[in-house]
């Protein structure tokens, strides 16, 4: 990566829990793993603007209704990194077609309404996932997400799906009380968060400095509201 031609001064982040940084203990989640990586390369990246619009529990299919407070051309960033879909997957999870319909909308938006860059994340995968009806959901969804991503001349990161390792799932006792429950077994602790930025940086590693040669000549669009103006994902 080259800090003579790009500058990632605004970078906003679209996610669920993980994006939160639940289950991880303060400068221990993925995204502050990234910022001090991404400064320590040259400290105007996300200096200027370093949003996040996530929640718990949030779905692709709860951002159609809200695009304006999610996605928010007002910031006019640099990149958007998009990190939902497995909470759709819950029972009764989206069909494909759902799926698509709420990917489309968010993808079109972001196209139509800022000049952002946008990095789609694949689905993180539970190892308990193997084998089971909810593995073959995501693939699916995984799936959507990177076709309607390359579609857009987004860029698909794929290497989340199998990022997560037994240790990385919060049991292992480094996540305080505070931050926990111990047997959560699901969310990333310290080291799975960790394991979730290991992966997002060799896929974007080199991906930043390309994003940001592209055109940005398309004016971003006005005059369109979210249903809601919601701050939270």
């Amino acid at each position: 990566m080259s800090n003579r031609n790009y500058h990632a001064t605004r970078i906003h982040f679209v996610g669920d829990s993980f994006t939160v940084g639940m289950y991880a203990t303060a400068g221990n989640s993925y995204r502050d793993k990234l910022l001090v990586t991404l400064q320590s390369i040259n400290p105007l990246y996300g200096s200027e603007r370093w949003s996040n619009i996530a929640a718990d529990g949030a779905r692709v299919s709860q951002q159609v209704s809200q695009l304006f407070g999610v996605f928010r051309p007002d910031y006019d960033a640099h990149v958007i990194i998009f990190a939902l879909g497995q909470n759709d997957s819950n029972t009764p999870p989206r069909t494909n077609e759902q799926f698509r319909q709420d990917v489309q909308s968010c993808f079109d938006y972001v196209k139509a309404n800022t000049r952002s860059f946008m990095i789609v994340l694949a689905i993180p995968f539970q190892p308990t996932w193997t084998g089971t009806s909810r593995a073959a959901v995501c693939d699916e969804y995984n799936n959507i997400l990177m076709e309607e991503a390359l579609l857009r001349d987004f860029y698909y990161a794929p290497s989340w799906r199998s990022a997560l390792l037994p240790s990385g799932i919060s049991q292992s006792g480094d996540v305080t009380a505070a931050n926990a429950s111990n047997t959560d077994g699901y969310h990333p602790n310290n080291t799975g968060h960790t394991q979730l930025y290991n992966a997002l940086w060799k896929d974007i590693s080199g991906v930043l400095t390309r994003a940001m040669r592209r055109s940005t000549t398309r004016s971003v669009a006005s005059g369109r509201t979210s249903a809601t103006g919601r701050g939270t994902a």
